[in-house]
């Protein structure tokens, strides 16, 4: 066999080669897709939920921003498949998906985890702008005669509900069975309140009374920041404290008072408010001993708890 039919084979083989890697590449990204894909309504399903929750969860604490979740679904599904059959369900199901893509901000993410239950994650927005965002839902559902249904939402928010991912879907959730028990085709708080109605004492509940004053409509303060969720409750002594940062990010990791190593179990990052007598940095810390304020002060790190 000469060298030019040697180099003639090797490239034939080289070629199938290049083209059966691109062929499993298809294959693997269609898998994939269908893998975090809900085939009915083209949303992601619980799968890709529940990273994607964790990772938006971890952003916010990261950077001291707010993040809500509503979770809702169709009021009498059930009855409605069967009065009309299973493929005007699916078709319901479908439009209610289109309806969300449309309605949704790009960084806001809807997701189907169940047979007509929805979540919708919404990054660096607080309650107030949740609650924006359900009633422009249920003003389009009043509007469109192809969807002749109600929907019941429950709304949680981090940090106010939980500090954690898996926390606040069970908040979001206990909030969804709130608004079911108080009669469907309506939107509840973990506790059970509606979100903006006023509490004792004239503020109102989840809504402006919780977030930075001179917050925007949209549920944003105009810089992204947010007061605390621990901001009313009076600190103790404040103690200055050596502290230890993770290697790889520019967050606390360890708590040395008075010769105990605490391990900080969870980080909130507070934007500074500027100033002379402000702090430079500001956490909210998890540990093993309880709920701290961390900051900078002058070159030294004081801790204000417990929260």
């Amino acid at each position: 066999m000469t060298a030019g039919a040697d180099e003639d084979r090797f490239a034939r083989l080289h070629d199938l080669i290049v083209d059966l890697l691109k062929e499993l590449e298809r294959e693997y990204a269609r898998a994939r897709h269908e893998a975090l894909c809900d085939p009915l309504t083209g949303l992601p399903n619980r799968r890709a939920f529940e990273p994607r929750l964790e990772q938006e969860v971890s952003r916010a604490r990261r950077y001291g921003r707010r993040l809500t979740l509503i979770m809702f679904d169709i009021d009498h599904f059930k009855d409605y498949n069967d009065r009309h059959g299973h493929r005007s369900g699916d078709e319901l199901l479908k439009r209610l998906g289109r309806m969300l893509t449309r309605e949704l901000r790009e960084p806001d993410l809807a997701f189907r985890i169940g047979g007509e239950e929805f979540v919708i994650v919404l990054p660096e927005t607080n309650l107030d702008g949740a609650l924006a965002v359900v009633r422009r839902l249920q003003e389009r559902l009043r509007g469109d005669d192809r969807i002749p249904v109600t929907l019941s939402f429950g709304v949680a928010e981090f940090p106010t509900h939980a500090l954690d991912a898996e926390p606040l879907v069970e908040a979001a959730d206990r909030a969804l069975y709130q608004a079911k028990a108080a009669g469907r085709d309506t939107v509840r708080l973990p506790d059970g309140s509606v979100p903006g109605a006023p509490e004792p004492g004239g503020a109102p509940a989840g809504g402006a009374g919780q977030g930075s004053s001179g917050q925007a409509a949209n549920g944003q303060g105009g810089n992204g920041t947010h007061a605390s969720p621990w901001a009313a409750v009076p600190p103790p002594p404040v103690r200055p404290v050596e502290v230890g940062f993770h290697v790889d990010e520019d967050l606390p990791a360890s708590i040395w008072l008075n010769g105990r190593l605490l391990r900080v179990r969870q980080v909130v990052v507070v934007p500074a408010v500027g100033g002379p007598e402000e702090p430079e940095r500001v956490f909210h810390v998890s540990t093993d001993d309880g709920d701290y304020r961390l900051f900078l002060r002058a070159g030294r790190w004081y801790l204000e708890g417990k929260a």
